[in-house]
């Protein structure tokens, strides 16, 4: 059928259909899920995706297991539209769901990942509790990509990078920080070149300020040298901050005196 076409306007016309129909068309979609033709099995998961219900959750899961890459992303990216508790109340694992995102990005050719990325950050705030997770993942390639994910998704991952600054882990708590300068960083620039929303400059001072005011309750090394060096991204160019720059390049630590300095620079 037109599911199949690989016609983008056609798959958007029938798709916009069945899931105007909800409920009814679901039976047809989970069948569709399964076909040998990777371009119906697709379109037929992002439309249980806007659909939504048990029966289509359910189908969701299973094809995050599909042999196929594109089938495994779209399924991903269906369910992370999903709030996680629900997902886990079916007998899901959110996790699985993210690091199968995780592990396509990392495999993914950089010229090519950032299709992804934009179709991940167009879901917005729904997938940060995802990535959030992801970031005490023990592979390091995974971390690494939920960071970026986190980066590109921009203020709706502000709050709960904040609230990682209680985490245990040192690793994770200097990776939201130093998160939290790029959005920040990039909020301003998109601002300076009028490109970005009217939010940037005042979600950059709102970092900065954050990062100031608690610079005191982070231990000395990676964390204060992750937060030395953000506060210098931002720019904040007050004289506390300054002599707590200057004062970390005589740190014994040499992680912090590199991002005292890079701070600096």
């Amino acid at each position: 059928g037109k599911m199949g076409s690989g016609d983008p306007e056609e798959v958007k016309i029938v798709s916009d259909q069945l899931t105007r129909l909800g409920a009814v068309a679901v039976p047809s979609l989970i069948l569709g899920a399964k076909n040998p033709n990777i371009l119906i099995r697709e379109s037929s998961l992002v439309v249980l995706g806007n659909i939504g219900g048990n029966p289509a959750i359910s189908t969701l899961l299973d094809a995050i297991n599909d042999k196929d890459d594109k089938v495994r992303l779209t399924a991903a990216l269906a369910l992370m539209k999903i709030d996680p508790s629900v997902i886990e109340g079916m007998g899901g694992n959110f996790l699985k769901v993210t690091l199968t995102l995780i592990d396509i990005l990392a495999r993914t050719p950089e010229e090519n990942k950032q299709k992804i990325l934009t179709r991940v950050t167009s879901l917005g705030e729904p997938v940060v509790p995802y990535f959030i997770v992801a970031l005490s993942a023990r592979n390091p390639d995974y971390a690494f990509e939920a960071y970026h994910s986190l980066i590109a998704i921009g203020n709706p991952a502000v709050s709960p990078l904040k609230s990682l600054f209680l985490n245990k882990n040192s690793g994770i708590r200097d990776t939201a920080v130093l998160a939290l300068g790029e959005i920040g960083a990039q909020s301003e620039a998109d601002e300076s070149q009028r490109s970005g929303p009217p939010y940037t400059i005042r979600l950059a001072s709102e970092i900065r300020v954050f990062l100031e005011d608690n610079l005191d309750d982070f231990d000395p090394g990676e964390v204060r040298g992750a937060v030395l060096y953000t506060l210098g991204q931002l720019k904040l160019n007050t004289w506390t901050v300054i002599d707590q720059m200057l004062n970390g390049l005589t740190r014994s630590d040499p992680y912090v005196r590199i991002m005292a300095a890079r701070g600096l620079g």
